[in-house]
């Protein structure tokens, strides 16, 4: 597998300031939104994660406080599923992992 155009600009985004799983009853593709500052605590180093298209999410020991995302990391990968090409993975303590059809990372709010 080989890393991502953009996966590299989300090192360093730890603490998760939104988690917003949206459905489309017409469409019925679940998109995931997540704003992401950097570990140096600073407010202005936040960073919008769009994946769209996404499935067979796994989520564990997510919430309570403080969330971090230590190391998560996107790969390209279609050997999985049909119409996705990356896999969502926390390296660090596997807290979520995913596939999606595509992402895109935004220096501000959509």
């Amino acid at each position: 597998m080989e890393e991502s155009k953009n996966s590299k600009r989300l090192h360093g985004f730890t603490d998760v300031l939104k988690f917003d799983l949206n459905f489309s009853e017409k469409t019925y593709v679940c998109d995931l939104t997540l704003v992401l500052k950097h570990n140096n605590h600073s407010l202005n180093n936040v960073i919008y994660v769009i994946f769209i298209d996404v499935s067979c999410m796994n989520i564990k020991d997510f919430g309570g406080g403080l969330t971090q995302l230590l190391f998560l990391d996107v790969k390209y990968d279609n050997s999985f599923i049909d119409r996705k090409k990356y896999r969502v993975v926390d390296l660090e303590n596997n807290q979520i992992e995913f596939f999606c059809n595509d992402f895109f990372i935004l220096d501000q709010n959509p």
